[in-house]
């Protein structure tokens, strides 16, 4: 079952990518446990290494989503321009929680990159689409083989 689920959440994040035509996309980071930052709300590990960057953790679990049109500059994702933006030449971010009940267990990722975007109503729409899929399977609430 593990399997399948991995190919499935790679399979979606696959075409949230080519059908948000964005330029990077990557599979739900896994979220193993909560990690607390400093003021005490729960946070999921990053596998960037990104436990010290409690802005972003902070804005993503306020919203369940972190919209920065220009990623660089944006309050809750500027800590990433150094380490992850600059060298991956990343200009804009939607990132989603993906949840399997109540419980946060990944975060779907879409990256612009080369130049900035504004992101649509309906790439935001469509972006969580895809992230209540990827959480119900996880739940068992769709099959996996869809």
């Amino acid at each position: 079952m593990e399997g399948r689920l991995y190919r499935h959440g790679r399979a979606s994040a696959g075409d949230a990518g080519q059908r948000l035509a964005v330029q990077r996309g990557r599979r739900p980071d896994p979220v193993p446990e909560p990690v607390r930052c400093p003021a005490g709300a729960a946070q999921p590990r990053h596998r960037d290494g990104a436990r010290g960057l409690p802005d972003y953790f902070r804005a993503l679990g306020n919203g369940s989503r972190v919209v920065a049109p220009d990623a660089r500059t944006h309050p809750a994702t500027r800590g990433f321009t150094e380490s992850y933006f600059e060298p991956n030449d990343v200009h804009s971010l939607l990132d989603m929680i993906v949840a399997a009940g109540n419980a946060p267990v990944g975060i779907l990722c879409c990256e612009q990159c080369g130049a900035g975007r504004e992101w649509t109503a309906a790439d935001l729409s469509y972006a969580q689409a895809i992230a209540v899929l990827i959480g119900d399977v996880l739940t068992g609430r769709t099959d996996p083989g869809i």
